[in-house]
């Protein structure tokens, strides 16, 4: 439970370090949730209060490195490394893409969903290779 919790909690603090980053390019104040993305442009035309904002992307980033730590015990199972590979690419794909839309790192289109996929398999394929010729 505590690997779990100091998984979450490593996730929370990078997407915090990383939205101040990207707040400070692209926003005159900071800014926890991407005003530009689906779910920022939601929250700021209903007006909700920065606190709340802040509350909600904490809970989005616990839930991605939660998401990453369940993920990885399939690496500990018996299994052979493709098998193993590729439940944790379906796992994390389909738990980390809703993740990152309600983070809001993207607008909610079909062109930046397909842009995800391709970096997030592109990335798997350099990895796997990398981890395999090890």
């Amino acid at each position: 439970m505590k690997s779990y919790f100091t998984s979450g909690m490593t996730s929370f603090l990078i997407g915090l370090i990383i939205s101040m980053i990207v707040s400070y390019s692209i926003t005159p104040s900071y800014e926890p949730l991407n005003p530009y993305s689906t779910v920022g442009s939601r929250m700021a035309s209903q007006q909700i209060h920065g606190s709340l904002i802040m509350f909600y992307c904490s809970l989005t980033r616990f839930a991605i490195g939660l998401l990453f730590k369940a993920s990885s015990h399939f690496f500990l199972k018996d299994w052979s490394p493709l098998r193993a590979t590729s439940t944790h690419y379906a796992t994390t794909l389909f738990g980390f893409i809703p993740l990152a839309i309600l983070s809001g790192w993207f607008p909610l289109t079909l062109g930046t969903l397909l842009i995800f996929l391709l970096e997030i398999s592109l990335i798997y394929a350099v990895v796997g290779t990398i981890r395999f010729q090890i």
